[in-house]
């Protein structure tokens, strides 16, 4: 049991470095999409999809011994995810293409949005094959609640153990008992923010 564990952190930790490097390589796309601002934003934002957000998950599923994965697996998880993601989607769309000023805009939203995905995209790949979307909502909703955008910014990341140890506890359970407990992971840990509000 402890080997396996060991090991399910070490492909956690591979994960989290894809993710650095491919986040590095898509901000700096995005933020040269802010010189010009306007249609470049948007095709930055569709390039993304296909050079970043499919290679990496395919990269994280290689990690865990999974086969590839297409753009209709990336649409379910985007489609599960978009509510809990919209906040930084409307920043992008309405600040991104405005010239020089979306540069920065651009940059943050590029770093939240594949930090975010590629934690995803590890969550299910340390399950196996398949994608469910319930349960890409609730992994989703618990994920931002982890991950705010205060864990972002131009020159931080994710803690790399909040990171192994989202991706990695609940790789063993079924799709239910996942659910069932990220329900009440989220429940332990707004009563613990609740706590720390009142005694700040």
């Amino acid at each position: 049991m402890e080997t396996e564990l060991n090991n399910t952190n070490h492909q956690a930790e591979l994960a989290y470095e894809i993710i650095k490097g491919k986040t590095l390589a898509n901000c700096a796309m995005q933020t040269a999409s802010g010189v010009l601002g306007g249609g470049s934003a948007l095709a930055a934002d569709l390039i993304a999809v296909a050079a970043f957000y499919v290679p990496m998950w395919n990269e994280i599923r290689a990690v865990y011994g999974c086969g590839t994965i297409g753009m209709a697996e990336i649409m379910t998880v985007l489609k599960s995810a978009g509510p809990y993601l919209a906040a930084d989607l409307v920043m992008d769309k309405v600040f991104g293409p405005i010239p020089v000023l979306g540069m920065p805009i651009n940059y943050f939203c590029a770093k939240v949005m594949t930090w975010r995905l590629g934690t995803l995209f590890t969550f299910f790949a340390s399950r196996g094959e398949g994608v469910n979307p319930n349960l890409a909502a609730w992994a989703s909703q618990f994920m931002i609640d982890v991950f705010p955008r205060g864990a972002f910014s131009f020159t931080k990341v994710p803690s790399r153990q909040h990171f192994v140890d989202f991706v990695s506890n609940a790789s063993g359970d079924s799709d239910y008992d996942c659910e069932v407990r990220i329900a009440r992971a989220m429940e332990t840990y707004k009563t613990r923010q609740g706590v720390t509000r009142k005694c700040e």
